[in-house]
């Protein structure tokens, strides 16, 4: 009996691994990244003038970059859960870029949790700022399909931003505080 369960988990691990994800058409593809594009500037524009809620009040800018900072790990998660599996090879060049920078700036967001920040212009604010600003042009450049941007530009402005390395100051901040919460300093190595 409980070789037949091995045997079933086994079975299940391994259909995980090899299922089957449909290609998108490349207007699907491109309607989508169009409407992440407009749904993530709105969010931004909310932080610069943040508007009256349904319950009376209006966020000040902390709260506003803090919700903007989960509109982004919810909306770029969305993109890369749905279209993360596909293979690139299948995706046409501007797509390919779109992917690469959605995975990539979904890891540069999970060092910026701004959820307990408490100034607007404190340092992981700021990165997080000019990082979401950077992928919301960079994606922006890489979609458009005017011949005023060539595919040598595309190539650059997503390979600047694939460099872009994750906020150190808040692995520090983030260390520093375990120790101080447990007492105990954290591993190295």
């Amino acid at each position: 009996m409980e070789l037949d369960n091995k045997v079933i988990i086994a079975n299940e691990e391994e259909t995980k691994h090899h299922r089957f994800v449909q290609q998108p058409t490349r207007d699907l593809l491109e309607r989508y990244f169009a409407e992440k594009i407009v749904s993530l500037k709105h969010g931004l524009d909310e932080v610069y003038e943040p508007k009256q809620g349904g319950d009376g009040d209006t966020l000040n800018q902390l709260q506003s970059i803090q919700a903007y900072w989960n509109i982004c790990r919810t909306e770029v998660g969305e993109v890369v859960e749905l279209f993360g599996d596909i293979n690139p090879a299948t995706l046409n060049p501007n797509h390919r870029k779109i992917m690469s920078m959605s995975k990539h700036f979904l890891l540069l967001l999970e060092p910026l949790d701004l959820i307990k920040e408490k100034k607007k212009d404190s340092k992981k604010c700021c990165e997080f700022a000019e990082t979401a600003i950077k992928y919301l042009m960079s994606i922006h450049t890489c979609l458009n399909n005017d011949e005023s941007v060539s595919l040598k530009e595309k190539e650059e402005i997503a390979k600047a931003f694939l460099k872009k390395e994750p906020f150190v100051d808040a692995i520090k901040q983030r260390s520093k505080r375990d120790k101080e919460e447990t007492g105990i300093e954290g591993c190295e190595g």
